[in-house]
């Protein structure tokens, strides 16, 4: 073999070899992301709920919301239904984070039920408050989150909510 067709064999050997490190690096670029983004969203839900566990009582009616009935929400002061939406808003949010990252390929779609979507979207609170709360996230989050729900009921203590704070 001569010199020209050895290093002609070097350099080929060479250009595959660095085309390898790249797709690794992009391989451990990716998974680094995934990381990160589901890092943040930890950080986030733990700042978001970090609050409601020092409000003992709040925190029992954001859980007795969850599966309540029109006749729980008549019930509550208004109030306590203003600050159920501002919970929810900053949930959604999240969610809605979730949501984006999954849709930009950094987390797969299975992310979404592993993180607790498919119970959240659900819940009977997130219906009653909808109204107000998809004031506070995109038009096509709020596309997905409804996609699948037969009505939304309305209950009057959120619409009053609602006239209340003029969003109505």
């Amino acid at each position: 073999m001569d010199r020209k067709a050895i290093r002609e064999t070097i350099a080929l050997v060479s250009v595959v070899a660095g085309l390898g490190f790249v797709g690794l690096e992009i391989r451990q670029n990716n998974q680094l992301a995934e990381a990160a983004a589901y890092q943040s969203l930890g950080e986030a839900t733990a700042a978001t709920w970090f609050g409601a566990a020092h409000d003992p009582v709040m925190n029992r009616r954001w859980l007795e919301s969850l599966s309540a009935d029109s006749t729980w929400w008549e019930a509550q002061d208004p109030e306590t239904v203003e600050a159920l939406m501002s919970y929810w808003v900053g949930t959604m949010r999240l969610y809605e984070t979730l949501y984006l990252q999954v849709e930009l390929g950094l987390l797969d779609p299975e992310a979404m039920d592993r993180l607790g979507w498919g119970v959240a979207r659900d819940i009977s609170a997130l219906k009653y408050l909808w109204p107000f709360v998809s004031r506070g996230v995109t038009p096509e989050f709020q596309t997905y989150v409804t996609q699948n729900w037969d009505e939304q009921p309305r209950v009057q203590v959120v619409e009053d909510a609602l006239r209340r704070m003029n969003i109505r």
